[in-house]
């Protein structure tokens, strides 16, 4: 997660179904832009312990959906943090 960009999450609430936890009718979405950790290991066939704050160049954000920990097959209960770089202003310049 990218903390300077938290701020721009999208939350939406959803009206809720039968099940409150249902996968396929989640009763809020947020959606925001992460960048992927580069070097997250894996443990057991399970992520391994969350890695430190990484470099993230804007150009690396990708947007997330993400839904309630209980509507989920694969959960994530913490995410590591993505520190973002400024824009090099030279870069592709000759």
């Amino acid at each position: 997660m990218v903390g300077e960009r938290l701020d721009r999450a999208e939350i939406t609430p959803h009206e809720p179904g039968e099940r409150p936890f249902d996968e396929a009718a989640p009763p809020l979405t947020i959606r925001l832009p992460v960048a992927r950790a580069p070097h997250w290991p894996q443990r057991q066939n399970s992520a391994g312990p969350v890695p430190e704050p990484f470099a993230a160049g804007q150009d690396s954000l990708v947007p997330c959906t993400l839904v309630p920990y209980g509507c989920t097959r694969l959960r994530i209960a913490q995410f590591p943090a993505a520190i973002l770089q400024a824009e090099d202003p030279h870069k592709g310049v000759k």
